[in-house]
């Protein structure tokens, strides 16, 4: 997990690392293809149905399909993400709640073969119960494909589910470790760990 104040430059690394921005110096090496989520899930949930949704995941890969098989992918995809059942392919994507537009999000970068996953605050719209159980499938996702996660937050509640974090202070990372180590360096960036 990135952790650190607003405005640091979290967004932005996540941005630079699935080459929306182009880094002004150095180089970027990130395992492709990445799946990027935004914060804002609706604006990755575009078309009328959740199915159609997800299969632009698919990208130049679906022009080469069958349609059976484009909908083998695509359930899948939303299988994994635990949302299971033909309904879904069908459902309407402004029906959808904000974790379910977030899952949905998720699923169309797997379906598209995503080698990490680039999550940028897709908690930050949900309830407590929403976002540790999308926490918890993206866990379980990145044990059973083998794929690593960078998952932004500002949420400090969720880095016991991290298994390394960075925190980042003006455009700079000032620290980095296991969960339990990091608190020092979230104080020098003015976050404290809730009790």
């Amino acid at each position: 997990m990135l952790v650190g104040p607003g405005g640091c430059g979290k967004s932005t690394l996540l941005r630079v690392l699935c080459r929306l921005l182009l880094p002004a110096d150095g180089a970027v090496s990130v395992p492709r293809p990445s799946g990027f989520v935004a914060q804002a899930a609706h604006a990755q949930t575009v078309m009328p149905g959740v199915g159609a949704d997800v299969a632009l995941g698919l990208g130049a890969a679906g022009a080469a399909m069958s349609d059976q098989d484009m909908q083998a992918a695509v359930t899948d995809a939303l299988t994994e993400v635990g949302l299971t059942g033909d309904a879904w392919l069908l459902r309407g994507s402004a029906e959808l709640s904000g974790g379910e537009r977030a899952r949905v999000a998720v699923a169309g970068v797997l379906v598209g073969g995503a080698g990490c996953l680039l999550l940028d605050e897709v908690t930050a719209a949900l309830d407590a119960g929403g976002g540790a159980g999308l926490v918890q499938m993206v866990r379980a996702i990145a044990v059973n494909r083998h794929i690593p996660v960078l998952w932004v937050t500002h949420l400090l509640t969720e880095l016991e589910h991290a298994d390394y974090v960075y925190v980042m202070r003006r455009g700079q990372i000032v620290g980095h470790g296991p969960p339990g180590d990091v608190g020092p360096y979230l104080a020098a960036a003015g976050l404290v760990l809730p009790p």
